[in-house]
């Protein structure tokens, strides 16, 4: 019985574990996560060396040849976009406004996907 515990528990992490430091398929380029800590560590590293964060990000930036970055803060998943007409494409298309959606967003919109609740 304790063996099968163990197993379980061991399961358990391993599986944790991975989910928290595998990027998804199609995820910016960006800095490897740490697990549960994600990339919080080397923002902090880079916002005491250059003493803000737009620069520590901008330096990201540059590091990985993309004016679009993937980070994860703690179990957020973020992306960071740079230049102008990348962030009006961002905040003109509907997929990437970051809405809600689920049933009872949509039965307070009679259907459609409109607002924040």
């Amino acid at each position: 019985m304790l063996y099968y515990t163990i197993a379980l528990i061991l399961l358990i992490v391993i599986l944790v574990l991975l989910k928290t430091t595998i990027k998804p398929r199609n995820f910016p380029p960006g800095p490897n996560w740490l697990p549960i800590v994600g990339t919080l560590p080397l923002i902090k590293k880079l916002c005491m060396k250059y003493g803000s964060q737009h620069i520590a990000l901008d330096t990201l930036r540059h590091d990985y040849g993309s004016d679009i970055i993937s980070l994860k803060f703690g179990s957020e998943k973020v992306v960071v976009v740079f230049t102008q007409d990348l962030i009006k494409e961002m905040f003109t298309q509907r997929p990437l406004q970051g809405r809600p959606d689920n049933f009872f967003i949509r039965m307070r919109t009679n259907g459609k996907r409109a607002g924040f609740l």
